[in-house]
């Protein structure tokens, strides 16, 4: 996971917020689960250590065949993590499909504005 061994002793506030980030992923997935939930879990991340979360992520869910629900705003995630996307808006389901397409022809005006505001529109 990329840690280290003093990592264990250290308090949260003396962990980078990728430190903090792989203590959490490691600490889920002690028990060995089927499913990983990842709630906005690059959120707070710059983006070099974003992309080496999703990195680790990715080989995490091949090493262990896990499956993965990745919550997120950012459709760019979307796009390198799933393979189906669902769209929630105010609490109800307004569209799903294949990631890519549903990316390339956004039906619903909130999806709309998900991919414009991802710049994955063009």
């Amino acid at each position: 996971m990329g840690l280290r061994e003093d990592h264990l002793l250290a308090l949260p506030h003396q962990l980078s917020g990728g430190q903090r980030q792989r203590v959490c992923l490691t600490r889920a997935l002690a028990a060995d689960p089927q499913l990983l939930i990842c709630d906005e879990v690059t959120s707070s991340l710059d983006v070099v250590v974003q992309g080496a979360t999703i990195d680790l992520i990715k080989r995490l869910q091949k090493e262990r065949n896990l499956t993965v629900l990745f919550i997120t705003h950012d459709f760019g995630l979307a796009l390198q993590m799933a393979d189906r996307t669902m769209v929630l808006y105010k609490g109800e389901l307004v569209e799903e499909g294949p990631t890519r397409k549903l990316i390339a022809n956004p039906q619903h005006e909130y999806t709309q504005n998900l991919v414009i505001s991802a710049q994955l529109g063009e």
